[in-house]
């Protein structure tokens, strides 16, 4: 997919997963905001923690759309395989998540070697961090399988897979396919927000 896709791709993807999942708390729906603003409740909202973790999720999830696309360029392509090389891998996702996971872990210990002991919010923000950029990577992924062109899941070994399993069912990127997908996901997002099937 181009850049432009991806990014509204993970956009409205990271609203179904939450959703599901309720990475960042219990999801709102579209009433239930709209609701929110009207009301006294409003002022303690905008204070609360829930709302620091969801902006940070779903800017986090979006800005990383195209992070496993920096094999684009010469210096990084060239030592991580190419363009869809290893940065399109689960090993690559694994060792991603590793080093941000060893950040996140040793983060709140250097500053308390150091004297300062992080608020427990700040503690859970860094864990948000973490779930939002893994989550904006595997988004990524995904969405490069849905194309002709695939995904070396098990790099180095140059097979390409991608969904549906044939590349003859899958579209060509640039083309009026690749639109016709990205709305699709706009609209089946953004009627389950509208119907309260899904929330933010």
């Amino acid at each position: 997919m181009n850049g432009r896709s991806h990014t509204a791709v993970n956009a409205f993807s990271a609203v179904t997963i939450n959703s599901v999942f309720h990475t960042v708390g219990t999801a709102y729906t579209w009433h239930q905001l709209t609701t929110l603003v009207m009301s006294p409740q409003l002022a303690n909202a905008l204070l609360s923690p829930l709302l620091l973790y969801k902006t940070t999720y779903y800017v986090l999830v979006v800005l990383c759309a195209r992070l496993p696309d920096i094999d684009q360029y010469n210096r990084f392509g060239r030592l991580l395989g190419g363009h869809r090389g290893f940065t399109h891998s689960c090993l690559g996702i694994l060792l991603m998540s590793l080093f941000f996971a060893t950040i996140v872990a040793s983060l709140p210990l250097l500053f308390v070697i150091g004297g300062i002991f992080l608020h427990p919010v700040l503690l859970a923000e860094v864990k948000v961090a973490f779930e939002a950029i893994v989550t904006g990577w595997i988004l990524h992924i995904i969405a490069d399988g849905l194309t002709k062109g695939g995904v070396p899941l098990f790099w180095p070994s140059p097979t390409r897979y991608g969904f549906p399993p044939k590349s003859i069912w899958r579209f060509k990127v640039g083309t009026i396919w690749e639109d016709l997908v990205l709305w699709s996901i706009i609209f089946l997002a953004g009627f389950g927000m509208g119907t309260g099937i899904l929330g933010v």
